[in-house]
């Protein structure tokens, strides 16, 4: 018995969950049509009982911020994702990463982990290749090959010290990139663009480097040049999504399906360069958005007429799911396989009281309200 629960991940074959007691209740890992359980035949000694608050997963390791500000890291890691040092690259057992504190939020790519502290700090660790720390830059493209890459591998998390004296409020990261979020609500991107996932510049061509280490060049706007505010972003394996204050709804990066949710015919093969602003979803900036490999989903603000009657943690709710791209395996809810270019209403969910929405890289995750 979960008990209620108020936040759910998702990341290709792992998946957790924390109560609303901030316990981290559920995290397993499915590969090839196997499920194996977070009990091992010859489990680790058990950990004293740390209050969770946030937690983030790849394809081969977890994260989880505790109510002290603590991040604890388990799985394995041969590129320094763990943050442990390089002489952990595994670890059964969730093991408090040195040298963080006060952190609010975590993030897991492909490889590279990130985290921002209540003074909005940004910590960066891991495979470093395109610029996805936001240091430790290569010098030449040569130096982007896997086994030089390799040699800079972060095995530590390092402070992004080119964002001296910007507050970070959000951090996501792609398979390959990273976008943060402002305290003023704008939008930050470095790592790979070979798919047109940075939003920026399209002279950032693939195989160029992408991302260099003057911050003012990772600043995202529209095509004229102009702000573009941002509050909220959700990256999936290469392509974006984004909130803004007033709630429209933008997309950019790889289009595969049409996972940018543009609905023009056609416009599905190509890959979108600068952000661009997604028709037929509720304004609101309050919403969740949520990315996976190849699909996409919106969960609206719908909120419930009873908000006094929830228990604490539950603040509100939504009844309204949106979801497009691709449809194999049944990732959009829509009960086929068909995809979709656009955003379309998830039907056996309207009026479902919803808290979150998850996207792993070929499933999806909603966590609902009992009735």
């Amino acid at each position: 018995m979960l008990g209620f629960v108020n936040y759910v991940i998702s990341l290709r074959y792992v998946e957790a969950a924390i109560s609303n007691s901030s316990l981290l209740v559920d995290c397993m890992r499915w590969s090839q049509g196997h499920r194996w359980s977070h009990h091992p035949a010859h489990p680790p000694p058990r950990q004293p009982c740390t209050e969770l608050v946030e937690a983030a997963a790849s394809a081969v390791c977890s994260l989880a911020v505790d109510k002290q500000g603590r991040v604890w890291a388990w799985g394995t890691s041969k590129r320094g994702q763990l943050g442990l040092g390089p002489d952990t690259t595994h670890t059964l057992a969730a093991l408090p990463i040195p040298g963080l504190e006060g952190i609010a939020h975590v993030a897991c790519g492909w490889g590279h982990a990130a985290a921002v502290t209540y003074d909005g700090e940004l910590w960066t660790w891991g495979y470093p290749q395109h610029g996805r720390l936001g240091h430790s830059f290569a010098t030449h493209p040569s130096q982007e090959a896997e086994s030089e890459v390799m040699s800079r591998c972060v095995w530590a998390p390092r402070r992004v010290s080119a964002l001296e004296g910007v507050s970070i409020k959000q951090v996501v990261c792609g398979a390959d990139h990273t976008l943060a979020v402002t305290s003023d609500n704008q939008l930050l991107s470095f790592g790979d663009s070979s798919l047109q996932q940075l939003g920026r510049s399209a002279e950032e061509l693939p195989g160029s480097l992408a991302s260099t280490p003057e911050a003012s060049s990772w600043l995202v706007n529209n095509a004229d040049g102009s702000s573009l505010p941002i509050c909220k972003v959700a990256a999936g394996l290469a392509h974006c999504l984004a909130l803004t204050p007033d709630g429209l709804l933008y997309s950019w990066g790889w289009n595969a399906a049409g996972c940018l949710g543009l609905g023009e015919p056609g416009r599905h093969q190509h890959d979108v360069s600068r952000p661009t602003q997604v028709y037929g979803v509720p304004h609101n900036p309050n919403g969740v958005i949520a990315a996976g490999r190849a699909h996409s989903m919106l969960l609206s603000e719908d909120l419930l007429p009873d908000p006094v009657e929830e228990p604490p943690q539950v603040k509100g709710t939504s009844t309204q799911l949106f979801a497009w791209g691709s449809g194999a395996q049944g990732r959009l809810g829509s009960g086929t396989q068909i995809g979709c270019i656009q955003p379309e209403l998830c039907d056996a969910l309207e009026g479902q009281p919803m808290l979150h929405v998850a996207c792993g890289y070929d499933h999806t995750l909603v966590l609902a309200r009992a009735v």
